[in-house]
């Protein structure tokens, strides 16, 4: 939703360069840099991940919206 967006907005605008965590059940799934703010509330994740890595990251998100919360590390 709107106010989803704008706090990834927030969090990727401060992290550039850093990166950000997708942890979900415990597991991490991906760990990519950040190179620019994400507005409008999409992504995409570049990497030289094989084609299986890659359909099974992409399949995580095609169930719809998942609940989530945006935890800040350092």
């Amino acid at each position: 939703n709107e106010s989803g967006a704008d706090l990834w907005a927030d969090a990727t605008r401060r992290n550039v360069n850093k990166t950000i965590a997708f942890v979900l059940d415990d597991k991490l799934y991906s760990a990519p840099i950040v190179n620019a703010p994400i507005i409008g509330g999409r992504a995409s994740i570049s990497s030289n991940f094989s084609k299986s890595e890659a359909a099974y990251i992409a399949s995580l998100g095609k169930n719809g919206e998942l609940p989530i919360d945006l935890k800040i590390i350092k």
